[in-house]
């Protein structure tokens, strides 16, 4: 039972006021709009944000959220992308308790990542995860970033500041610890040691 790490998670999960309004990214516009970057908790999004990404993520992965939800870990917080009142980018962020090299940590998961296909190659969902997930990984105060993803998206995320790991990682589905065998990539923060660890073990369904 990994109770220190779960009261941190209750900690992270009361987010600052910030976290629950907008604010206008510092890139180059796109159309002539600024992107606007949302980030709130996943269960109180607006239901009208959520079935516009919901359009999004059925049309990249080929199911919707609520058969994603049967089988994955529930996302914690939604980071929307806007021009102008339109969602063309999101993701959602998942925060879960696990053991590195024996150590109780929490891990930050970024996963659904989505772009609007017709905006594609712009930039848009490189800019909205570069100046969003900082905000995640302070207020949730995570010790290892980690998502999962298929081959042609490694250069994507590389160009993110994130690597591929090589270690062994482990998750707890129902009754049963099971290996993962897809690509992963993470992102250490500051106080962790210069080496990745050798297994990560999450305390909890994967994203």
């Amino acid at each position: 039972m990994m109770t220190l790490s779960r009261s941190r998670i209750k900690q992270s999960l009361k987010l600052k006021q910030h976290l629950l309004s907008s604010y206008y990214s510092s890139s180059p516009r796109f159309n002539k709009e600024r992107l606007r970057v949302s980030i709130c908790a996943f269960e109180t999004s607006e239901k009208t944000v959520l079935r516009a990404y919901n359009r999004l993520f059925e049309s990249a992965f080929g199911f919707d959220l609520d058969e994603y939800h049967q089988y994955w870990c529930a996302p914690r917080y939604l980071v929307s992308g806007f021009l102008g009142s339109r969602l063309v980018s999101a993701y959602f962020g998942v925060v879960q308790p696990a053991r590195m090299e024996g150590k109780e940590q929490i891990v930050a998961g970024l996963g659904g990542l989505v772009c609007s296909p017709h905006l594609r190659r712009r930039g848009i969902a490189s800019k909205l995860v570069r100046d969003s997930w900082p905000v995640i990984v302070e207020q949730s105060q995570a010790d290892l970033s980690l998502l999962i993803c298929n081959p042609k998206s490694l250069s994507f995320y590389k160009k993110l500041g994130w690597h591929l790991y090589q270690g062994d990682l482990r998750y707890q589905e129902t009754e049963k610890t099971e290996s993962m065998a897809f690509d992963v990539m993470i992102q250490k923060h500051e106080h962790l040691e210069a080496a990745d660890p050798d297994s990560v073990r999450i305390d909890g369904p994967l994203w």
